[in-house]
């Protein structure tokens, strides 16, 4: 009775092996998912903000806070306000 359990548990490793690498690789298909869709979504709202600040710059209505990125004199490392 030993030893026929022993061959079903031996028989069943490779197919629990490949199990776990097919679930492995869905949830890293997930994960590739979920970034790829944080990083639309971030890319999306920059670029509505960029849009939003190069047209406040034309119609000087309404000054966003990207608005001196826009200009060439503009100096990331300065600190000064």
């Amino acid at each position: 009775m030993g030893q026929r359990y022993t061959d079903r548990h031996i028989d069943i490793l490779p197919v629990a092996s490949v199990i776990h690498a097919v679930v492995f690789c869905r949830a890293l298909d997930v994960l590739d998912l979920l970034l790829t869709f944080q990083f639309n979504t971030r890319l999306e709202s920059f670029i509505a903000k960029f849009k939003t600040a190069e047209v406040s710059v034309s119609t000087k209505k309404h000054r966003s806070i990207l608005v001196p990125l826009l200009y060439n004199d503009f100096d990331p490392f300065d600190t000064s306000k």
